[in-house]
């Protein structure tokens, strides 16, 4: 007997999450971590439809089509070829029932033809859901494609929705803005599916353990689950790569860890969720792993972070999901040398916070040196710094030569060289490290 990618009882929270909003014929968002399963859970409700019918069953009983859009199977990458991919994708839904639709003539407009089978069908009293698969991929399509997709809402908006399934954070200012009035409609239902849980992860272990003919006792699934955050495509490889070493019943949780954290199909898994956050997500990731904290007013700007699980607030602490990825994440934080946290404006050196090594007036220095290194910086620049606009009334060469002298020692006991510092006579100072 197949086993289920999940418990029935995690299956069913997640098909209402996707599938809930059509009760209300919303158009839906469902934002992913990348490895968390988007494929797998979609191709199981897809074979499961008499589960969608029951998560969407409402007051109204509509006669609904659900046109799967699967990005692998586009002929060519570009606005036109999506076009053709949802025209193919509905035909293939629509010529297994009882009619077909007439054929497309790709040398006229496909927008307008697609918007006549559209309509012959809404004329038919059908409902149709396009359910677009990695939907971060046509991002890189000219923003038309998102005026396309509005037009083909436009045909009959009580008939006519998507379900968008991505990755990527589709509502990051840098994104949202592509959308044009096609974000009005994306925006009405957005879930997030998290990482899973202690309970799910162990589930999806005895899966793959089952395929591989492994049993892996409590202790190692327990480290699986640590390591990987429950995010299933880590547990995947972490699964294969532990069976390809052998004896894993007397592997020791220190050799599992350490040949885990060296895989390279390990950290390419954990590039993949790098690559997907937007700027300032990135920035919060390490600002999480410096300070194992994240300001409340950070959390709407990390919002998809937060919702899918790929940081957690455990307490007063905030921790990145899964040791491998905190490890990657490490490696994006030089382990000698002094930084200026971008959101925060604190010091650390790697990552141990040190700005309360330095007096007021050192540590105002110090973030401009930080925030202008490899720029000469005049002693004018100092002294405004320190003193203000009005500096010149306060303006003394004795205090910043002090300041300077002052954070050349404390650099060096900090393990940062105070050569980095340079005094040009006549000209001011260069700090590069």
């Amino acid at each position: 007997m197949t086993r289920l990618p999940l418990s029935e009882k995690s299956l069913d929270l997640i098909g209402e999450k996707i599938f809930a909003p059509l009760r209300d014929w919303k158009c839906a968002a469902c934002l992913f971590v990348p490895g968390g399963g988007k494929r797998t859970l979609i191709s199981y409700f897809l074979s499961h439809q008499n589960k969608i019918k029951k998560y969407i069953s409402g007051k109204t009983k509509r006669k609904i089509l659900l046109v799967y859009v699967n990005p692998d199977k586009i002929e060519e990458f570009s606005s036109i070829g999506y076009l053709k991919l949802l025209v193919n994708s509905l035909s293939v839904v629509v010529n297994s029932k009882e009619f077909k639709l007439k054929d497309i003539d790709v040398s006229k407009n496909i927008l307008d033809q697609l918007q006549i089978s559209l309509q012959l069908l809404v004329d038919r009293k059908l409902s149709i859901v396009f359910i677009l698969q990695d939907f971060e991929l046509i991002l890189g399509l000219p923003d038309s494609i998102f005026q396309n997709l509005e037009s083909i809402m436009s045909v009959d908006k009580s008939r006519i929705t998507f379900i968008l399934l991505a990755s990527v954070n589709l509502f990051s200012n840098k994104v949202i803005h592509k959308f044009h009035n096609l974000k009005y409609a994306v925006t009405e239902s957005v879930n997030y599916i998290k990482l899973l849980d202690r309970v799910d992860s162990y589930y999806v272990i005895d899966v793959f353990g089952k395929i591989l003919h492994v049993d892996f006792p409590k202790r190692i699934k327990e480290e699986i689950f640590v390591l990987s955050g429950g995010n299933p495509q880590l547990m995947k490889y972490s699964i294969h790569i532990l069976k390809n070493i052998g004896g894993i019943e007397k592997l020791s949780l220190k050799t599992i860890k350490g040949t885990l954290l060296k895989n390279k199909q390990i950290r390419l898994i954990c590039n993949d969720i790098w690559n997907a956050l937007d700027d300032k997500e990135k920035l919060l990731c390490i600002h999480v792993v410096r300070n194992r904290k994240i300001l409340s007013s950070f959390y709407e700007e990390g919002e998809y972070l937060l919702s899918t699980g790929l940081i957690s607030l455990r307490g007063e602490y905030t921790t990145i999901s899964g040791e491998l990825f905190h490890d990657f994440l490490e490696s994006f934080v030089p382990k000698e040398k002094l930084i200026c946290d971008p959101l925060t404006q604190q010091i650390f050196f790697g990552t141990s916070h040190c700005s309360d090594v330095f007096t007021p007036q050192e540590f105002k220095v110090l973030i401009f040196m930080l925030n202008h290194e490899g720029v000469v910086i005049s002693r004018d620049e100092v002294g405004e710094v320190l003193w203000g606009k009005g500096y010149y009334e306060k303006y003394s060469e004795w205090m910043i030569d002090k300041i300077i002298s002052t954070l050349r020692k404390k650099l060096d006991s900090l393990g940062s060289p105070s050569s980095a510092l340079i005094t040009l006579k006549k000209r001011g100072f260069y700090f590069k490290q």
